[in-house]
């Protein structure tokens, strides 16, 4: 009678969960990628260091601090529904810093029961506000769905 009861309870356990209730997949709100390029030739470089200070809405923080060579970042946009995160970059840490306004439409995307919503962009859009090591910005991808793709390229 014992080993009934625990074969049904067990059962139940079992299958009462189903495949949505534990968030299982790696879907989250993405963050921009960006690469970089020479100017002057268009091709893809590498740098030998980068810092890059966000503003989230308490002032500009540092959300980068890479000291050796790099082709790309990958950087956190704002998820309080506020249509632009400010950006400086610059090549060291006490370096001339170059101002980026990314500009976007932020909607929420629902991914599962488990997992709830995620930030998505659309329209990125980049302006390049205060040039000083950096000399342009292009868009490669106009919406941001994840971080396997270049979204921006800074030029230098």
């Amino acid at each position: 009678m014992n080993k009934s009861w625990f074969l049904i309870l067990l059962a139940f356990i079992m299958t009462s969960c189903g495949g949505d209730d534990i968030c299982s997949s790696t879907e989250s709100t993405p963050r921009m990628k960006m690469k970089f390029k020479n100017e002057a030739t268009g091709k893809i470089r590498s740098l030998d260091s980068i810092f890059v200070y966000a503003d989230y809405g308490q002032g500009m923080e540092m959300v980068v601090a890479n000291r050796y060579k790099t082709d790309s970042i990958l950087i956190p946009l704002r998820i309080d529904n506020t249509p632009f995160t400010q950006l400086e970059i610059a090549l060291s840490s006490g370096g001339a810093k170059s101002g980026v306004k990314i500009a976007y439409l932020p909607k929420d995307e629902y991914v599962s029961p488990a997992c709830g919503m995620k930030k998505v962009y659309k329209n990125v859009n980049a302006i390049l506000m205060n040039p000083q090591s950096l000399k342009g910005v292009e868009v490669s991808k106009n919406e941001i769905y994840n971080e396997d793709t270049t979204h921006i390229f800074l030029l230098f």
